[in-house]
């Protein structure tokens, strides 16, 4: 039986003459949500489908914000990429040791030298370590090439160890102790090299007749180093910057000419315990000192120009009878400066703007003429000296400063001499002072 309840939803009711249709059931939830979920899903179906349509019409063009987006993330990824790389260990490459055989083969063969007939040696490329040469008479050219050193203690560019007729050309050689080497190696020739931040440039012992030429020596400890060396030939050589230019250690009979030796922190040439060493037309400029000799002896030193060294052109401490001749002392703090040294010869010189022109300390028997004393704001200092300053054909030297000194002189019978000495002091003086010269 049906209820009251279930009897009215199935009648029909009549009102005012009109019928009344019974209400719908009420949807649950799930259901309304089931349906609004295929509605979403209809609608984005549709929305593909025309997007693919219009990507068939024309190309897809990205919104701008993401095309920067990517741009900087590229950039980001390029600039980290970069960072590594040029921040990772740098792979140096290895130290080797090139020997070049007594048979003449080069050892490693791998080494970048080319090797012709056992006698011409040519670099192909930089070379990080050093070159043993165990072979005469051979030509070793570097073809303007690096010779790359690490600075250690006791490292050599280049080592000639008892060879004889070698020739080293054209290599760049660096950082090193000894640029080049040579001990007890005889008639070798080192041309037209550049040698850099080397302890040494090039080192000679008890080695002679070599001829060092043409090279370039800067920012080294010192330029050339020569000990127990004789007849070695050292000429138109650049050594510049430098602690100390060229140093001769009981070396004789060696001959230094044509040499630019300038802006060294010490000293252009040192000559200790040296004889019969000839420096010739040297220019010797911006050092400390230009010539130091110390415990030398039967030197010649002519025609070099020695000019605006911070302290001496020339020092001379315990030399004997050396000839200072036709150099240019111009603009030091000494011209010529002797300590305790006797014998000398100085001829010639032009003796010019110096704070002192020569300064004699317990230094006699030295003899000077056919100088020109000009402008030195001391021409002359002596202590506990006593010295010549003219020589037995009655020529002595001009003074700048004579006529100022003594304005009633005149000149001796058309001789170019004056008939009033120059006195320095009590026990020097000039007995023929030049006119002019």
């Amino acid at each position: 039986m049906m209820g009251d309840s279930d009897q009215q939803d199935e009648s029909t009711l009549v009102q005012g003459g009109k019928r009344k249709m019974p209400k719908k059931k009420k949807k649950s939830w799930k259901e309304r949500q089931r349906e609004r979920q295929i509605k979403q899903e209809r609608a984005q179906e549709v929305y593909r489908i025309r997007r693919e349509r219009e990507a068939e019409r024309k190309p897809r063009r990205w919104p701008k914000y993401r095309i920067l987006g990517t741009v900087c993330l590229l950039a980001l990824t390029l600039g980290a990429y970069a960072v590594w790389h040029y921040t990772k260990p740098f792979a140096r490459p290895a130290v080797v040791t090139i020997y070049i055989r007594a048979d003449g083969s080069v050892d490693p063969s791998t080494a970048p030298i080319l090797n012709d007939k056992n006698i011409y040696y040519t670099f192909t490329s930089a070379v990080r370590g050093s070159v043993v040469i165990e072979r005469d008479n051979v030509v070793v050219d570097g073809a303007n090439y690096a010779l790359q050193g690490s600075g250690n203690p006791g490292s050599k560019g280049v080592d000639l160890t008892g060879r004889g007729n070698v020739t080293i050309t054209h290599i760049k050689i660096k950082d090193f102790e000894a640029g080049v080497y040579l001990s007890s190696s005889w008639y070798n020739v080192l041309s037209q090299n550049d040698l850099a931040n080397n302890v040494c440039s090039i080192y000679l012992e008890y080695s002679s007749y070599n001829a060092l030429s043409g090279n370039d020596m800067a920012n080294n400890e010192a330029g050339i180093y020569l000990e127990y060396s004789s007849n070695n030939t050292l000429g138109e050589n650049r050594i510049t910057n430098n602690e100390a230019g060229i140093y001769l250690e009981s070396s004789s009979f060696n001959t230094l000419s044509g040499n630019r030796i300038t802006n060294n922190e010490l000293y252009g040439v040192l000559l200790s315990s040296g004889t019969d060493n000839v420096l010739s037309e040297n220019d010797l400029t911006n050092n400390e000192a230009g010539i130091y000799l110390e415990h030398s002896s039967f030197n010649g030193f002519g025609g070099n120009r020695i000019t605006n060294n911070e302290l001496y052109g020339v020092h001379l401490l315990s030399g004997t009878d050396n000839v200072l001749s036709e150099n240019d002392l111009t603009n030091n703090e000494y011209g010529i400066y002797a300590q305790s040294s006797t014998y000398n010869l100085f001829s010639g010189n032009v003796i010019a703007d110096n704070q002192r022109g020569v300064y004699l300390n317990e230094s006699s028997y030295n003899s000077s003429y056919y100088n020109n004393f000009t402008d030195n704001a001391e021409q002359v200092y002596s202590h506990a000296s006593t010295s010549y300053w003219d020589d037995e054909n009655s020529i002595g030297n001009y003074w700048s400063d004579y006529e100022e000194r003594y304005p009633e002189a005149k000149e001796l019978d058309s001789s170019g001499v004056w008939n009033t000495p120059y006195v320095i002091d009590e026990n020097n003086q000039d007995n023929f002072p030049l006119v002019n010269i």
